[in-house]
């Protein structure tokens, strides 16, 4: 039984579904889900809509600030995602005007799984972020909390 609930699984992870479920990560930012990240910026929610089968959120989002990538910033900047999008059933949707650190694992609009509140990082959480620099796999593009 485990190994046919793993096969669909696999099956669809490889087309893309099986992802698309997950609910981003609101809490604390860990180096673990950091060290998946394609890339780490600030972001601003500039709109929200609800999909017609209210199953998800689609918010539409400013950059601000990029931190780091594990491309060039001028590959990201061209193809990071403009919208987010969480099923509905994800606790605390995201709020319209407020600032987020987000890290997403695909340039995808459902793979941005690391979210956060600008205002509430913590000292731990900025200097996880800063410390990608030492990651020979991340350009390190600098931390500008203003």
């Amino acid at each position: 039984m485990k190994v046919l609930h793993f096969l669909l699984l696999l099956h669809l992870k490889v087309l893309g579904i099986a992802s698309q479920y997950e609910c981003p990560a609101k809490g604390e930012i860990t180096k673990s889900n950091l060290d998946r990240a394609y890339f780490v910026a600030k972001v601003q929610v500039v709109g929200e809509r609800l999909q017609t089968d209210k199953n998800y959120y689609l918010y539409d989002i400013r950059y601000s600030d990029f931190y780091a990538t594990y491309h060039d910033l001028d590959y990201t900047k061209k193809y990071a995602t403009r919208t987010l999008g969480y099923y509905a059933y994800c606790a605390a949707p995201l709020v319209n005007g407020t600032y987020y650190v987000i890290g997403c694992f695909s340039y995808e609009t459902h793979r941005c799984r690391i979210v956060r509140e600008f205002d509430k990082l913590t000292e731990t959480e900025k200097e996880r972020i800063k410390s990608m620099i030492s990651s020979a796999y991340y350009y390190y593009l600098g931390w500008y909390a203003y």
